[in-house]
């Protein structure tokens, strides 16, 4: 092999190393940005269930309190 291929040869591999890294660079931004709006979706909804969860807790406040209403109502007139 002559001094030229063996430049030529270091070019190559030194360009293919060049695109891989650009390549890897690039899936893992693209990678990031997925998950991340998969993050988000996954946020968006954890947060409705909280808001859902709020709504069941004061319905059940609210059950409670009634239902000591009734209870002293009752039992209020009993020995």
């Amino acid at each position: 092999m002559g001094n030229a291929q063996g430049w030529a040869l270091i070019g190559l591999v030194g360009a293919f190393a060049t695109m891989s890294m650009t390549m890897v660079v690039f899936s893992f931004n693209s990678l990031r940005s997925e998950l991340a709006a998969r993050f988000d979706a996954v946020d968006s909804r954890f947060d409705a269930v909280d808001n859902r969860f709020d709504g069941v807790d004061r319905r059940l406040d609210n059950l409670d309190r009634d239902v000591q209403a009734l209870t002293n109502r009752v039992f209020r007139d009993r020995p």
